[in-house]
């Protein structure tokens, strides 16, 4: 239930499929993709997932047509910071591929241009910068919702505070599932779109990924709420201090004021399901904001919180 199995169920939907289910153990995007920043990029340094990327953000751009309803879409760009020459020369190694598979970029090293795409900007040791930007973000909730709105309306299934329990498999080949509910579903096919409990889905029918599938823990901050100023979300590639922010618009494109939402990955990750953060977030967090925007040092953190992808 969470936007990739939303998704796929709609695709399957679109496609001609019939007798699609889709079964979540508590409710739409409550896991990993409600609590996702919602950036939408294609600048990445390997041709498959600009592919992929393009394809959603073009779905995203679209969504209102495609769907008939917002998904919360805003195009303010993304930003890529370069504070060492290690960072700077990866930026400009990856200039060929991004023309290569259409990618609209700038790349600079003129702090007068990026203190234009980014307010407030310490011009103190940054070394380049790259704005993408047709890149942008969307509402979680907004777009899960929608997304499965439409996904009913072609038929889709979607059962929620439903846990899959086990999955029958006879001759390799599967045949159903069983729900905490009692319900069993039968099925030739079931796609295992558990996110970060998808090694433990998958080892109900005998696959163990335990060996193949990492699950990379992400810890967030948000902060009280402003006048809007920030459009693109920003990527803070200090090689100490890595991190990346973006001033949310929950409210939709006219929203008059948002906070800060700000997320990193621990380099040394709790294993095992913990969606708790720790004091240590917020000091990172806040060291990585400042080093790039010091004007953000009076604004007021609300809550911490952690999620695995």
């Amino acid at each position: 239930g969470g936007i990739n199995g939303i998704c796929t169920a709609w695709q399957l939907a679109k496609a001609g499929w019939d007798g699609i289910v889709v079964v979540e153990k508590e409710f739409l995007a409550s896991g990993a993709s409600g609590a996702a920043l919602g950036g939408i990029r294609t600048g990445f340094s390997e041709a498959a997932k600009i592919r992929r990327a393009k394809y959603g953000l073009d779905f995203y751009k679209n969504a209102e047509k495609i769907i008939g309803k917002p998904v919360g879409w805003y195009e303010g760009g993304y930003v890529y910071l370069a504070y060492d020459n290690k960072t700077y020369d990866s930026f400009n190694s990856a200039l060929k591929l991004w023309d290569n598979e259409g990618v609209k970029y700038e790349f600079t090293s003129d702090v007068n241009l990026m203190s234009k795409w980014l307010p407030g900007l310490d011009r103190n040791n940054i070394v380049g910068a790259v704005l993408f930007p047709e890149a942008g973000g969307a509402n979680p909730f907004i777009s899960a919702y929608h997304i499965a709105e439409d996904a009913k309306r072609m038929g889709v299934e979607f059962i929620t505070d439903t846990q899959v329990i086990d999955i029958y498999v006879e001759n390799d080949v599967v045949k159903g599932c069983m729900c905490s509910s009692g319900i069993r579903i039968e099925a030739e096919h079931i796609v295992n779109a558990a996110g970060s409990y998808a090694v433990r889905v998958s080892r109900m029918a005998g696959i163990d990924l335990g060996s193949t599938v990492f699950i990379d823990r992400h810890e967030s901050l948000i902060t009280e709420k402003m006048p809007m100023w920030l459009d693109p979300l920003v990527v803070n590639y200090h090689p100490e201090l890595s991190g990346y922010w973006q001033q949310k618009r929950m409210e939709g494109t006219g929203a008059k004021e948002g906070e800060l939402v700000a997320c990193f990955t621990p380099s040394q990750p709790l294993y095992g399901y913990n969606t708790y953060s720790d004091v240590y977030c917020l000091s990172r967090m806040a060291q990585s904001i400042l080093l790039c925007q010091p004007n953000l040092e009076n604004v007021g953190i609300v809550r911490s919180y952690a999620h695995h992808y």
